[in-house]
C-alpha cells in the first residue's frame, strides 16, 4: 500500500461523517492520518491507526451536510484550486473559529490533493470547507494588515506558538504551531490579499505569546523508530504537532520547532 492508497481508504471512511463530534470536538482521523503519512511512516500501519477511530452519523438535519454537498458538486467540474480559492478567502477573517480546526481540516485536504487528486480526497476538501463555514459563523470585521511580508510573518508566529508550546504545553499552544503552519500548506493556493488577511488574524490570535530569541538547532530529526511511537496513540494531536513543527524546523533552522517536538516526544 502506498501514501495515496492509505489516504483514500481513510478518506472513504469518513466520508459520510460528520466533521464536529457529539462531544462538541473536531473529528481529527483524516488530519492525523495525513500527518502521520507526511511523517513517513508505513502506510498500512496508519490505516489501521485511523480504524480505531470510529465515524458518528450525521445529525438528521445539517446544514454543514447541504453545504459540503454543494462544493462536492462544484468539486466534480472544476479545478479544485479554483474551488479552494473562491470559497477559503470567504472563511479568511474567521480562521481562528473552533480552534482553528476549520481551517486545518482544509489544509490537510489540500496535502492530500497534492499527494493524490482523488474523488476521496476531492470529498475531503469539500467537507473541510464545509465544516470550516459552519464554525465561522457570521463574518467579523476584516482584520487589519499584518505588514507587507504575510508569509514571513505568518511563519515566525508559529515560531512564538513553538516557543509557548515549549513553555507551557496545552490544547491552545499546540493550535499556536499547527494552525499557521496549517494555513502555510494553503498558501501557494491563496493571493496576497488572503496571506495579509491570515496574518492579520494570526497576528490576534498570537498577541499572548511573547517573542523569543532566534537559536540555530543542531539537532537531527527523530529516527523513524521515535516517530512509530506516535502510531500508539489515539489522539491525533501529537502527530499534528510533530509534523508541523518539523516542517517549521526546516524552513526556518530554529530551536524553537524542534524544542516543541521533544517537549512532545519526551
Amino acid at each position: 500500500m502506498d501514501p495515496a492508497a492509505a489516504m483514500a481508504a481513510v478518506h472513504a471512511r469518513f466520508a459520510d461523517a460528520p466533521p464536529g463530534l457529539a462531544n462538541g470536538f473536531a473529528e481529527h482521523a483524516p488530519m492525523g492520518a495525513d500527518a502521520l503519512l507526511a511523517l513517513g511512516l508505513e502506510p498500512a500501519a496508519v490505516v489501521t491507526w485511523a480504524a480505531r477511530h470510529h465515524p458518528e452519523p450525521w445529525p438528521e438535519a445539517s446544514s454543514v451536510r447541504v453545504t459540503r454537498d454543494a462544493i462536492a458538486a462544484e468539486l466534480t467540474t472544476e479545478d479544485w484550486r479554483t474551488v479552494l480559492g473562491r470559497h477559503a478567502p470567504r472563511l479568511l477573517d474567521r480562521l481562528d473559529a473552533h480552534l482553528f480546526h476549520g481551517l486545518i481540516r482544509t489544509a490537510h485536504a489540500v496535502r492530500a490533493l497534492r499527494r493524490d487528486d482523488s474523488p476521496t480526497a476531492r470529498g475531503e476538501l469539500a467537507l473541510g470547507l464545509a465544516a470550516w463555514e459552519s464554525w465561522a459563523g457570521p463574518p467579523p470585521e476584516p482584520a487589519p494588515a499584518f505588514s507587507a511580508h504575510p508569509r514571513a510573518d505568518i511563519l515566525e508566529l508559529a515560531r512564538r506558538g513553538a516557543g509557548a508550546f515549549v513553555a507551557a504545553p496545552s490544547i491552545f499552544t499546540l493550535h499556536a504551531v499547527t494552525a499557521p503552519m496549517a494555513y502555510l500548506l494553503l498558501a501557494e493556493h491563496l493571493d496576497d490579499d488572503a496571506h495579509a488577511r491570515a496574518a492579520g488574524v494570526f497576528a490576534r490570535t498570537h498577541a499572548r505569546y511573547p517573542d523569543l530569541p532566534r537559536r540555530p538547532d543542531e539537532r537531527p530529526e527523530p529516527a523513524a523508530d521515535r516517530l512509530q511511537a506516535l502510531l500508539r496513540q489515539w489522539d491525533a494531536h501529537p502527530a499534528k504537532l510533530v509534523d508541523a513543527a518539523l516542517r517549521g524546523g526546516r524552513l526556518t533552522g530554529d530551536a524553537a520547532f524542534g524544542d516543541a517536538v521533544a517537549t512532545m516526544m519526551a
